[in-house]
């Protein structure tokens, strides 16, 4: 084997051709250059007898003439593989392959040689103990060396990730490493192939996944600093071979990237020209100096009358100019007259949203089945403001959704996400069960818990987890799905975990999957980077029970029965501060909708916080993540939300959405403290029911359903780590109780016979709630108080409410005819109201009997008489 080096004229036909042979022994190019405008360079190893070198062969373009050539016979190095060369200005090359380790198999290794081909320095890394290559290397316009390959993710080399490397030109000291790809891509191999750096020193990366027999091309991009912008996948027709072999930046936005293809089961090469677009994640503050909502984006729902439904049903666009996307050239002109933009806003950017929604989809399946019709939301982008008079996000939208109905249905800014963690500090044969104080009633603090082992109980006995399948659909910042306490012993990432989905929505609106990723990217958290926050609200819903291992999950199933408990969607909205935008949660909770495997229950963790006293703009215009919720509720999805960390949001002093919409939409959890009662450690002067250090109170009025617990001292949990899967942790704000909630209703879907509401779940959770009465300052009355909901999650009585072992007790639904609205015939509330008896059927506006609603419940019920069941009605 030597190296061939052609040169073809532009109809395709040979003008020379060049062969280099050394010692008749086989030589293998990797690289070629122009040196300048009359010569080229190629470059590669080349074979003494028993070892690989280096070689680099000089010809001139017009004649093919060759000369000088470079050769290092006597390689300083412990190279067995060399595998990719580059050259620097000033002569210097770059070596990068593979060598045998004694304790590591192949490790990779990178060397920069002066002209004379003396070592400079060379550098060993070792991917993890395995099997390790550099296959190709670059140099960035400062110098520093970019080097791709894999490293090896098992004994067998079945399985490798992609890793690139960025190095110190001078030293070759190690800038950063990036692997992509692991264990959880199960079958999978991620190999790098080509690596690049454009004009602005982003580091562009060309490899290729293979399974099996079929593979596709995987294109990354990092910035300078190695943080991951985006990425795009190809496929062709996915029979065969795709492998990448080039990879250029255009300089304007655009990437290339070319290799071979196997376009109906003949290679064939293709390139693919990719728009570089990511959305920067800067954001306006708000009367609390916190980010309010993005910087320079408003969020439109036109009209879908006027929006190009090509470009909506393009997989491959994610943004457009206006004039590409708005088909109406009136509406164009108006919106460019009413934001002064000086007729410049036809060139201003739209961007996809729901990047995953087709205008052709009109209707989705519920969860019962059932095929339901769906808002045109695919309508809905967001405007990047360009240059115009009209530049504040909130002036914009008030000017735009003035506008005719005919053209803008409306306009809001694309809000600031908020996730409400106010700080980051034997039923069960877990070791840590005994320190789980929130679920089981435990001396030091009594009455604080949700009293979960009569719960666990009713549904082993019943072995309810065979029922039916329950999964949550969980919007966080991401879940370490590794921790060995939500997967099964020696399962390999998702395979055997509770979470069987793991995506990452990013501000690029790429939808990422976290398998692929290493451990320190699964969890992003908010407040605390270190130690996450969506894995400790996985924890407390679905960590493994009975399995010898940490904690006890509310829903996790009973492991020592062999029992699965729910499962875990897991979306993750975060990327590097600790806010997200509205846009990244409305397309997941699309996403999941949208998918036949979506969860049955919504845990929404993410949260819109308004001051209303700080902009001009009404709260109540958050009406793209309201058309979200209403949707969801249509779908018959159970939605659990968090009422947040801020007190009293009574008097609309501070709004917080979803949390605040329609109350029969969803369900809304407030924190409880060491007591059991509304916690409030607000003063920050020491605990008051909290624990040490907390310095807030759980939001409280304003329809809040219930509490749950809410406070560190008495919840323990699993926590992300970057080294480990085996660390638990504290937990602590209306973060903690929510999943409490969360876990608890997905042990009622799983118990009952028939399918639940979420009408039944919120009334079942209201109703059996611990009632919270007495105290001083304030003193809370029996029944509902603004403070405390409708009392303190009881799993065990919520449990027994449908259990047919206790008290003879069951929802019941049953259809009626007419258009009722419960405005005809209210109830005030009083306890001499002819149609608040309990012996009565109670008929919830949405057309629903629900059996569950205490008789504080009147004012937003009617009611019918009925004799139809013996049952007890509650």
């Amino acid at each position: 084997m030597d190296f061939m080096t052609l040169k073809l004229f532009a109809n395709g036909t040979t003008r020379w051709a060049k062969r280099y042979d050394y010692a008749q022994l086989d030589e293998a190019p990797v690289a070629i250059r122009f040196l300048n405008a009359t010569t080229i360079e190629v470059r590669g190893s080349a074979s003494s007898d028993t070892t690989w070198d280096i070689a680099a062969v000089r010809y001139k373009l017009p004649t093919g003439l060759g000369g000088p050539n470079y050769r290092r016979e006597a390689f300083d190095i412990d190279f067995e593989r060399p595998l990719g060369l580059a050259r620097d200005g000033q002569g210097d090359f770059y070596v990068c392959g593979s060598a045998p380790s004694d304790s590591t198999g192949y490790d990779m290794v990178l060397a920069r040689l002066d002209t004379a081909l003396n070592v400079v320095w060379d550098v060993t890394f070792d991917g993890g103990g395995f099997d390790d290559a550099a296959l190709n290397i670059s140099l960035d316009d400062n110098g520093d060396v970019l080097a791709m390959g894999y490293v090896g993710l098992d004994s067998s080399g079945q399985q490798t990730a992609l890793a690139t490397l960025k190095l110190a030109g001078d030293d070759g000291d190690l800038l950063w490493k990036k692997t992509y790809g692991s264990l959880a891509a199960t079958g999978r191999s991620f190999i790098g192939r080509r690596v690049i750096s454009d004009e602005a020193g982003n580091v562009i990366v060309a490899g290729e996944v293979t399974e099996g027999s079929l593979s596709h091309f995987l294109t990354l991009k990092y910035d300078s600093e190695g943080e991951y912008e985006w990425e795009r996948s190809y496929a062709g027709d996915s029979t065969g071979l795709n492998r990448p072999t080039a990879v250029l930046a255009t300089g304007d936005g655009e990437t290339l990237v070319g290799g071979l293809s196997a376009e109906g089961g003949t290679p064939t090469y293709v390139w693919i020209k990719y728009e570089d677009y990511k959305r920067d994640e800067e954001y306006v503050p708000g009367p609390d100096s916190l980010p309010a909502y993005a910087l320079n984006e408003v969020i439109v729902r036109f009209s879908p009358h006027v929006v190009n439904t090509a470009f909506v049903d393009s997989p491959d666009r994610n943004w457009g100019r206006v004039e590409q996307i708005i088909t109406d050239t009136a509406l164009i002109s108006l919106m460019d007259s009413t934001l002064e933009a000086g007729g410049l806003l036809s060139q201003w950017k739209l961007v996809k949203i729901f990047h995953h929604l087709k205008s052709t989809t009109t209707h989705l399946t519920g969860r019962t089945g059932e095929s339901v019709q769906i808002p045109r939301v695919w309508s809905a982008f967001i405007l990047e403001i360009g240059e115009a008079e009209v530049k504040h996000p909130v002036s914009v939208s008030l000017a735009l959704d003035s506008l005719p109905y005919r053209y803008i249905r409306y306009a809001h800014p694309n809000y600031a996400l908020r996730f409400p963690t106010a700080s980051l500090l034997s039923g069960a044969n877990d070791p840590h069960y005994d320190d789980q104080h929130s679920l089981w009633d435990t001396p030091e603090y009594d009455n604080a818990n949700i009293n979960i082992e009569p719960a666990w109980d009713i549904v082993d006995g019943a072995e309810s987890w065979l029922n039916r399948e329950v999964k949550i659909a969980q919007f966080d910042t991401g879940v370490q799905f590794t921790h060995e306490d939500l997967r099964c012993e020696g399962c390999p990432g998702l395979s055997g975990s509770v979470v069987t989905r793991a995506l990452w929505f990013t501000p690029g609106n790429d939808t990422v999957d976290l398998s692929n990723f290493p451990l320190v990217d699964l969890d992003v958290a908010p407040l605390d980077l270190e130690n996450g926050h969506g894995t400790r609200a996985a924890g407390i819903m679905a960590a493994r029970r009975n399995n010898e291992k940490g904690i006890a999950g509310i829903a996790g199933g009973d492991a020592e029965a062999g029992q699965l408990g729910a499962m875990l969607n897991s979306y993750r909205l975060t990327y590097k501060s600790p806010y997200s935008s509205l846009v990244t949660l409305v397309d997941a909770m699309e996403y999941d909708l949208e998918h036949s495997d979506g969860g049955d229950i919504f845990c929404i963790e993410a949260q819109i916080v308004h001051d209303a006293s700080g902009s001009s703009i009404d709260p109540t215009d958050v009406k793209l993540l309201r058309e979200l919720i209403e949707m969801a509720y249509d779908l018959e999805v159970i939605q659990t939300t968090a009422r947040g960390n801020f007190g009293n949001i009574d008097n609309n002093e501070r709004i917080i959405y979803p949390a605040m919409y329609k109350d029969n939409w969803l369900i809304s959890v407030g924190a409880s403290g060491k007591d059991g009662r509304h916690l409030n450690n607000d003063l920050n002067i020491g605990p008051i029911n909290g624990s040490f250090g907390e310095s807030f109170e759980t939001s409280f009025g304003a329809d809040m359903d219930f509490i749950a617990p809410g406070t560190s001292d008495i919840i323990l949990t699993t926590v992300r780590d970057n080294n480990s899967n085996t660390e638990y942790l504290f937990f602590n704000g209306t973060s903690a109780s929510l999943p409490h909630a969360t876990g608890t209703a997905a042990l009622l879907m799983m118990h009952s016979r028939d399918e639940l509401s979420q009408e039944d779940i919120e009334r079942l959770l209201e109703y059996s709630s611990t009632d919270i009465e007495g105290g001083e300052d304030p003193t809370y009355p029996n029944g509902y108080d603004i403070y405390n909901g409708w009392g303190r999650l009881n799993a065990g009585r919520a449990l027994e409410m449908i259990d047919p072992d206790h008290e003879n007790l069951r929802v019941v639904h049953f259809e009626f005819e007419g258009d009722y609205l419960y405005e005809d015939i209210v109830c005030n509330g009083q306890t001499e109201c002819p149609l608040c008896s309990p012996t009565v059927f109670r008929i919830f506006v949405q057309k629903k009997l629900s059996t569950t609603a205490p008789p504080l419940f009147c004012e937003r019920f009617m009611y019918l008489l009925t004799s139809l069941s013996p049952l007890n009605t509650v």
